[in-house]
């Protein structure tokens, strides 16, 4: 019989904090994860969707074996502890081992046995996913004439991922349940808070779990199970999951993963078998009981749809543009992550430091219908100090509001312009399609949108300020002082240097943009235009806001 039981075999990617100039990654077991959590910087596979799914079994690992935290005195015992207790977690792995073994022929680990008997479907092709770095090769199509020979770590870290993200549509066909809804965290940005190292990583994501007064969410201890405590194998059915743990393990596809030995000797997955598994009905209100995910309300939601809907990753607009989605709840327009309520209320019982700063980031992956578009990471460093604070997380509006109104502002509710940079380059397409036009006619749409395709100054100016806001994210909280009735007040320098860096910029991608045309009499003629529009409209800001540009009068305006 192949073996390869989790608990023991070394695949799961480290990088370890006691070797700082080893970047190399090195493997560990499920066991040694915990044991060594303290001298573990972080964990990483191969994409970011293999990480966050790492991490979501580890949470669920940690709940299950330690019944705990139940309240926050109970997390600060583990947190202040600075390690886990090996004692509880030896005792369930040794108890479950059996369950973590991943070609078991009865049970083995995240699959269906059943499926083996279904063989000959293999033949067909089979998708096995996540197998490359880029979108092109996102989705492997594999049959038996191209082998997919995957060493046992590889095919487990990717089962993990596989079971989150993989995309809806038609299966392996079995009679008529070969449709299957997408994976749970399709089209999600997926939060995840990092410590300085494993152990902390692990505790600021693992969040009170206490069934008698309904936390996280309503669920019963003895029906939450993961999934390889389950009695019965993934069914191709409807159903609710059972709690929190259920969730996070929750089992979308049916797999069984087909082991040869090579020529070498070593065992290799050559095939893998998917069908349909646990589908998540309509009713389930995912925005009340996905802790990791932000979600904005969805007006105009049609019948039978969500009226709320996951903050993604999109292809043209940076995620740090969401920060205030991300950082605070409003009613019934946005839901911050749960784990950073849970995290705020760590802050207010002063077992977190309000002054400290954490690293977040979020995992994503975007598809079009069934088609793969691309995976994204990113992170940025969060001062405690947002989580409570509502002054700082409203001033964080502010900043982005501005950098909108400059940039793009079709992203701000009720704003119908396209912001200064946008409008001004609008301008210089205008006069290009038609230069002798009235300035009260425009031309078409379909005429303008190639033009400013092409000048690309948008993605440029997002990108250019991308690092100085995750600056001022951090040097907002320090900048504190006290108005003349000894109220705090925050943001005095750094909103006026925020300003100066969002105008800056957008007349460095204005010129940028400008300055690839060819400098025809025509081009001249439209440049002109746009600069009229560009810069009357940044001087009617400055205008507007004289606490931002230290204007006193209107002849200080530029």
């Amino acid at each position: 019989m192949n073996k390869f039981n989790l608990t023991d075999e070394k695949w799961i990617p480290c990088l370890m904090s006691e070797n700082s100039a080893e970047i190399k990654p090195q493997m560990r077991s499920l066991r040694e994860i915990f044991y060594e959590a303290g001298n573990i910087k972080e964990i990483s596979g191969e994409t970011p969707l293999v990480t966050i799914a790492l991490h979501r079994l580890l949470i669920a690992i940690l709940h299950r074996a330690l019944n705990t935290p139940r309240d926050a005195d109970e997390w600060a015992e583990i947190w202040r502890e600075g390690e886990f207790e090996n004692q509880k977690i030896e005792e369930y792995f040794d108890a479950q081992k059996h369950r973590f073994n991943l070609f078991d022929p009865e049970r083995p680990f995240y699959q269906n046995a059943s499926l083996r008997e279904h063989e000959g479907k293999s033949k067909s092709p089979i998708l096995f996913y996540f197998q490359g770095e880029s979108p092109a090769t996102l989705f492997d199509h594999t049959n038996e004439h191209q082998p997919l020979n995957l060493k046992p770590p590889e095919a487990i870290r990717l089962l993990l991922a596989f079971h989150l993200f993989d995309v809806g549509g038609t299966k392996t066909a079995e009679k008529d349940k070969d449709f299957a809804y997408a994976s749970p965290l399709i089209q999600s940005a997926v939060a995840l808070v990092r410590g300085k190292n494993l152990f902390e990583t692990l505790m600021l994501n693992l969040h009170r779990s206490d069934p008698e007064d309904d936390t996280p969410w309503t669920f019963d201890t003895a029906e939450d199970l993961p999934s390889w405590e389950l009695s019965h194998e993934t069914e191709s059915r409807d159903r609710l999951p059972k709690g929190y743990i259920d969730f996070l393990t929750w089992q979308s596809r049916r797999v069984i993963l087909f082991p040869i030995h090579n020529e070498d000797g070593d065992i290799v997955v050559n095939k893998v078998l998917v069908m349909k598994g646990f589908q998540i009905p309509d009713n389930f209100r995912r925005e009340e009981k996905e802790l990791f995910v932000p979600f904005r309300a969805l007006p105009k939601a049609k019948k039978n749809q969500s009226p709320w809907v996951s903050i993604r990753f999109e292809e043209e607009k940076a995620l740090w543009r969401d920060s205030l989605a991300l950082l605070q709840s409003i009613d019934g327009k946005q839901i911050r992550p749960k784990i950073l309520s849970w995290l705020g209320d760590l802050v207010s019982s002063e077992i977190l430091r309000n002054e400290d700063t954490i690293s977040m980031s979020f995992y994503g992956f975007t598809v079009d219908q069934a088609k793969p578009l691309f995976w994204r990471q990113e992170t940025f460093l969060l001062p405690l100090a947002y989580l409570e604070n509502p002054k700082l997380v409203a001033l964080l509006g502010e900043v982005l509001t501005l950098a909108e109104k400059v940039g793009d502002s079709k992203h701000i509710e009720g704003e119908k312009s396209g912001g200064i940079l946008n409008e001004g380059l609008r301008r210089l397409a205008y006069v290009l399609v038609k230069p002798n036009a009235d300035e009260g006619i425009k031309p078409k749409e379909e005429n303008i949108a190639p033009i400013l395709k092409r000048l690309d100054a948008g993605s440029l100016y997002w990108s250019r300020l991308e690092p100085s806001f995750k600056s001022l994210m951090v040097n907002l909280p320090k900048d504190k002082t006290s108005d003349d009735d000894g109220k705090e007040i925050f943001g005095r320098s750094q909103l006026k240097i925020w300003a100066k860096i969002v105008v800056e910029t957008a007349q460095k991608a204005f010129d940028s943009a400008v300055n690839s045309l060819s400098g025809s009499a025509r081009e001249l003629k439209a440049v002109a235009e746009a600069e009229k529009e560009f810069y009357g409209k940044l001087r009617n800001l400055k205008a507007e806001n004289p606490h931002l540009f230290d204007i006193k009068n209107k002849t200080e305006v530029k």
